[in-house]
């Protein structure tokens, strides 16, 4: 098995079923098997996810978006601190693992991953430690804002069929709510079929079932995320290759 940077993990399939109320490694790591499917490590959200449905990203928190710095980062700094919106308080380490995206203003266009976080309210403002590799290459100004953005892995939820949030995976076993397992992000795995589906056809998240798959249709705009492996057939479980 060869891996790839320092958040890839390795792990035997006797493994793949393991759940735990605590967090071994960081979530979002990834390793992959002998027969070359990529799994990612996941931390649950409110609801237990359900094996062969595909998950999704925690959806984002529209009053986390938007924000100015407190004060200006210079060039090189490794730490920020943020004014959040009064009315959309902020969990420390809520956005631990994810990202700081600078979306107006200097620095508009760069990202930098969040190590830690403190909380953040209407009186309080947000100190955000930058990842040790990374730090501002362009200074901030006064209409520079600020994004903050969640580990996609951190609090996946059954994908919902309005599309509310960014598909990740397929989960492969029962993961209780707020529990840490692992999903297929890349490789063969059971799906549940939304309708009919034509044998290496391409399939994409049903947009009737939570957790489905369907046949793809390009002209409604769906998203693709593989092909079916075998017949889709409706409300049964069928093998797919999938890749997000």
């Amino acid at each position: 098995m060869n891996l790839k940077g320092p958040s890839a993990f390795a792990f035997s399939r006797d493994t793949l079923s393991f759940t735990s109320n605590s967090q071994t490694q960081a979530v979002g790591s990834f390793g992959y098997d002998s027969f070359g499917n990529r799994y990612r490590y996941v931390k649950a959200g409110a609801l237990a996810l359900v094996p062969g449905t595909v998950v999704a990203a925690p959806a984002a928190n529209t009053g986390h978006l938007n924000l100015a710095f407190s004060a200006t980062p210079a060039v090189g700094a490794q730490s920020v601190t943020i004014t959040p919106d009064g009315s959309a308080n902020i969990a420390a380490q809520a956005y631990q693992g994810g990202k700081l995206l600078v979306s107006n203003g200097a620095s508009a266009g760069y990202s930098f991953g969040i190590a830690s976080q403190s909380l953040g309210n209407s009186t309080t403002n947000v100190v955000i430690v930058l990842d040790s590799s990374e730090a501002l290459v362009v200074a901030g100004n006064s209409v520079s804002r600020c994004d903050l953005f969640l580990n996609p892995f951190n609090g996946v939820v059954i994908n919902s069929h309005v599309g509310a949030a960014q598909p990740v995976g397929v989960a492969i076993c029962a993961i209780p709510a707020g529990q840490y397992g692992y999903v297929v992000d890349d490789g063969l795995v059971p799906c549940l079929c939304d309708g009919s589906i034509g044998i290496q056809a391409g399939i994409s998240p049903s947009d009737l079932v939570d957790g489905a798959v369907m046949a793809f249709d390009s002209a409604n705009t769906d998203v693709s995320i593989g092909v079916s492996a075998q017949a889709g057939v409706d409300t049964k479980y069928k093998m797919c290759k999938v890749r997000f």
